[in-house]
């Protein structure tokens, strides 16, 4: 190994300045930078709590409510009077609202097609009418509560909804049909 004695001058000269200039510059570095920290940092999800009041007269909405009796139907007549329901939005996201005939549907001798339920928002105009076949196969949106167009309930919000049936010209054959009792689903997605 050579000594540093033998060097070229000019090359320690060079490399005594070069390492002084690292030296400097990491020293300089050091005296700017500075850090701070932001501390207790948490996180949660907003919350989902679509909530529905039927049937039962309590006017306290649940996941759960009795539903409703349409009974002495007319094939082929108009709406008759409605029953009311409400659907309380008891989270913090606002919701994507959807409505489905759930499991558990039970058999009956009317035709699913020209059964037809519809649902009319009581606080801003607007509604939705599905046949029951399309609510056993999917799940569909209910108006908007806050400008009629399909989807959104806001939150905290409740809003009630007239949900009435009608039955088709044809939907029965023989002197007398029924459906016994089917659940809907509401469906509440965040978006």
């Amino acid at each position: 190994m050579q000594s540093i004695r033998t060097i070229n001058p000019l090359l320690r000269a060079v490399a005594v300045i070069s390492a002084v200039a690292v030296l400097a510059a990491g020293v300089t570095f050091a005296f700017l930078t500075s850090t701070a920290t932001l501390t207790g940092n948490t996180l949660s999800s907003a919350t989902a709590g679509l909530l529905v009041d039927g049937s039962d007269g309590d006017t306290v909405a649940t996941s759960s409510e009795p539903g409703f009796a349409f009974n002495n139907l007319l094939p082929g007549a108009a709406y008759g009077s409605g029953q009311t329901l409400r659907l309380e939005n008891n989270g913090t996201a606002q919701l994507d609202v959807t409505v489905s005939a759930g499991a558990g549907l039970a058999t009956g001798t009317i035709d699913r097609n020209e059964v037809f339920v519809k649902f009319t928002n009581q606080t801003t105009p607007g509604f939705a009418e599905y046949t029951l076949a399309q609510l056993e196969s999917a799940g569909r949106n209910m108006p908007n509560i806050s400008t009629g167009v399909p989807g959104f309930l806001d939150f905290p919000l409740t809003t009630a909804f007239t949900m009435q049936v009608r039955l088709g010209a044809s939907a029965v054959t023989g002197s007398s049909a029924s459906i016994g009792s089917f659940p809907l689903v509401f469906t509440g997605t965040s978006f």
